[in-house]
């Protein structure tokens, strides 16, 4: 029987790390897959339910209909990734509680290449050697680390862009804040997945981060006093700050929204937005399925719509459908309902979420499709 940890340790990087796609990411996910299930069969852990797999299957079995065979093996895709989820929670009691602690290593292992980066040390040079092939020859990625050199300022950690470090270290500090808020163990974990979030340099992280520092204040019940609710208003006024003087939060944002129109190299994440919005309103109940080629079929502007698909949650709709996507968001809001015993801090855990998901496209990957099966 393999290892809790080891499981986690997988899943998270079926989640996000590149170098998969050096062995191919469907053989990857498959194997994995597999791998899960043999365990599953062996140990008979009680498998965690959801009305989740019903309604992914009949979407998937809905879309092979209208569109054709074409759509099978993304459907399929998405299903195994679905099924690598459910395996893994099910084979880790606590799963999310070995992600907190495991994202806290891959934040510690972040800081030892990402600081002498800062500091001057060519890594990425010294390191070439070890480089994985991922498809793009300017990355060196080796495995335990990816850098990008037009961004080395920016921590990317194990995965495949800053944005991407930033979602996974704010949900795991979204996590230890919900299910373990008091434990002094976590407060120590908490402080190094900050640290490293800080280094991503992410407008998406950085923005989750007053929702998330107002989050812990409710949690340790802080905010029942003057300096508690003292402190909020200090946190708010200083993300106001940020967002007004720091370049890559407010000046992005606005770059952004001055670039939503087609023709560049790519569209933006709200960019993107508007144009997903478009296709919703053209299949707002089944979607598009899982297949890009549905919703592209004919568009000049094929490649660079594909470029610059950032925004999971109007992505998500646009594949699976409104409903999908609502029933999904319902079973997180009340699966950290369950979690936490708390309907404020699901209703915050489920904004963080949902500005996650604006910054990429996570519900592609099996550590958000879990959420769900929180508790």
């Amino acid at each position: 029987m393999i290892s809790s940890r080891f499981i986690v340790i997988l899943v998270v990087v079926i989640s996000g790390n590149p170098a998969t796609s050096w062995i191919g990411n469907p053989v990857v996910d498959i194997a994995a897959f597999a791998l899960l299930f043999a365990c599953w069969a062996k140990t008979r852990a009680p498998i965690r339910r959801t009305w989740l797999v019903p309604m992914f299957i009949a979407l998937s079995i809905a879309h092979v209909a209208i569109f054709g065979t074409g759509v099978a093996m993304a459907s399929i895709g998405f299903l195994v990734k679905f099924g690598i989820a459910i395996f893994a929670v099910s084979l880790v009691p606590d799963f999310f509680g070995e992600y907190i602690t495991v994202m806290t290593g891959i934040a510690v292992i972040s800081l030892l290449f990402h600081v002498p980066t800062q500091l001057g040390v060519d890594l990425p040079s010294l390191l070439s050697w070890f480089k994985i092939p991922t498809g793009n020859p300017s990355i060196v990625d080796i495995g335990l680390h990816d850098f990008h050199p037009w961004e080395l300022d920016r921590n990317c950690g194990m995965f495949w862009e800053p944005t991407a470090f930033a979602g996974y270290l704010s949900l795991a500090i979204l996590l230890s804040v919900l299910l373990k808020p008091d434990d002094p163990r976590q407060r120590r974990l908490r402080l190094w997945l900050l640290l490293a979030l800080l280094t991503t340099r992410s407008s998406t992280g950085y923005l989750t981060l007053a929702a998330l520092g107002g989050l812990a204040l409710y949690r340790a019940g802080w905010l029942n006093s003057f300096v508690g609710r003292l402190g909020l208003a200090a946190g708010v006024f200083g993300a106001y700050l940020a967002f007004t003087n720091i370049s890559f939060l407010g000046e992005k944002i606005a770059s952004q929204l001055d670039a939503t129109t087609i023709g560049g190299d790519e569209l933006g994440r709200i960019g993107n937005l508007l144009y997903d919005l478009d296709s919703i309103s053209e299949r707002p109940i089944l979607g598009w399925s899982q297949n890009p080629e549905t919703r592209f079929a004919g568009d000049d502007d094929l490649q660079v719509l594909i470029q610059g698909q950032g925004n999971g949650l109007t992505g998500f709709a646009t594949r699976s459908g409104v409903i999908a996507l609502a029933v999904v968001l319902g079973s997180i809001a009340a699966a950290m309902k369950r979690a936490s015993g708390s309907i404020v801090a699901a209703g915050v855990g489920l904004i963080v979420v949902c500005a996650l998901l604006m910054g990429e496209q996570f519900l592609n990957y099996p550590i958000f499709l879990m959420l769900p099966l929180l508790a």
